[in-house]
């Protein structure tokens, strides 16, 4: 545990050193990968046939063009909690920027060329402002318009210039984006008071109910 603690204090030490300001990159040209929480279901389920983040932003780095950028923003239950050097290493590569983690991902969202994710929320939010979504793993969502699966890292350069190129689909007129929701609400229940942390023993049987229930 101690060993830990010092090893964060110096992690989050490093990460503030590489952050930059987002005002320094509106009105420019990004691509927006958020930084998953890791491991966990979302790299290591969804994202197994690859998972190892660094190696994905080093693929994305390699082939943007030249006035392109990529903006990575730490999760912030995550800060601090990766190896000595982390931080550095993505902050060297080619054209990638360290946004500051406090910084609001909807306006990352909202200004980007597209979104690249393995299969975090950042990627169906994307969908939702009509972004393209570069997809590095197996979702529910990835049958939404705008997604372009990346499955094969010899292809990457050709996903890159199809999203920074995409002209977007509207959602909002097309059927497989409002069935998709109809079926998240269709296996949904009212818990009230429900949070990500809640351990009361109704929530839990409601959760347990929704699973039993609709699956």
């Amino acid at each position: 545990a101690l060993k830990r603690f010092i090893n964060r204090k110096f992690s989050l030490r490093e990460l503030s050193r590489y952050e930059i300001d987002y005002k320094d990159f509106q009105g420019k040209r990004f691509i927006f990968y958020p930084l998953h929480l890791h491991p966990e279901t979302s790299t290591l389920i969804w994202g197994r046939w690859i998972n190892n983040q660094y190696e994905i932003l080093r693929a994305l780095s390699r082939v943007l063009p030249n006035n392109v950028s990529l903006l990575v923003k730490e999760h912030k239950v995550a800060a601090g909690r990766h190896s000595p050097n982390y931080y550095k290493k993505i902050a060297q590569l080619p054209n990638t920027f360290l946004i500051n983690h406090n910084q609001s991902a909807h306006d990352l969202i909202l200004d980007s060329d597209a979104v690249a994710t393995i299969s975090g929320t950042a990627g169906f939010e994307a969908i939702c402002h009509q972004k393209p979504l570069l997809m590095f793993g197996d979702v529910d969502y990835k049958c939404l318009p705008n997604v372009i699966h990346c499955y094969d890292l010899s292809k990457i350069r050709d996903n890159v210039n199809s999203a920074i190129n995409l002209k977007t689909k509207n959602i909002f007129e097309d059927d497989t984006f409002f069935n998709f929701l109809r079926l998240k609400l269709n296996g949904s229940l009212s818990m009230e008071g429900y949070t990500a942390t809640s351990t009361e023993a109704k929530l839990i049987d409601d959760m347990a109910t929704l699973y039993l229930e609709k699956l």
